[in-house]
């Protein structure tokens, strides 16, 4: 009965996912004490390993945000707060509130719409389609949410780059002083790999 109860497991599923949202909500041992209260019986260490063994799935890009300014300290600093408006919760913090700052977001949230799809694309640039409203349309059929215009970008910066081959010419990340000057720049005046390694450097995660 593999929907009421995990093989080899000791507690339903039903209540595994009941202890784990009380886990989530208020941590381990703040947890513990509750599931006791609401008689579902456990320990802080046993919510602890459930959330950390928890399986997440991979957040969809949004596709409706709201943008509004935000004090890091009131009457001091500000930042901007882009929120998903589908699904009611913040996506992130910028630590300022101009449009360079926002421009750049959008540039690597469009990024990460184009990411499934990249091979796809991949594979039909190697059989000879360069148009990107014949790309945008038969990507958008297998769940694309994106614009034409970020197929255009895509199918210019992947010009760009099939003539910077061409030319010998092998693309190497920027130095650490070239970095911080990468991360102001405009999206939309990068190529598609430094791009992408620029939206890397924002999530922690630079390496090529």
């Amino acid at each position: 009965m593999p929907e009421t109860a995990r093989p080899k497991a000791r507690r339903t599923s039903r209540l595994r996912d009941r202890q784990l949202a009380i886990g989530f909500a208020v941590g381990g041992e703040p947890g513990a004490r509750l599931s006791h209260r609401l008689g579902m019986p456990t320990s802080g260490d046993t919510l602890l390993r459930m959330i950390r063994a928890a399986e997440f799935k991979p957040l969809e890009p949004p596709r409706v945000i709201g943008i509004d300014d935000w004090a890091w300290r009131k009457g001091q600093r500000y930042g901007t707060i882009i929120c998903d408006l589908e699904r009611n919760r913040v996506i992130d913090l910028l630590p300022n509130r101009n449009a360079n700052a926002v421009a750049s977001w959008l540039g690597c949230a469009r990024c990460v719409l184009v990411d499934p799809f990249r091979d796809y694309l991949e594979k039909r640039w190697e059989e000879g389609e360069r148009r990107g409203q014949q790309l945008w349309t038969e990507i958008k059929r297998r769940g694309f949410e994106g614009s034409k215009t970020i197929i255009s970008r895509w199918t210019a910066a992947r010009k760009q780059r099939s003539s910077t081959a061409a030319s010998n010419v092998r693309w190497r990340p920027p130095s650490r002083r070239n970095c911080a000057r990468l991360l102001s720049k405009e999206p939309r005046s990068l190529d598609q790999q430094t791009e992408r390694f620029r939206w890397r450097c924002m999530r922690g995660r630079p390496a090529c």
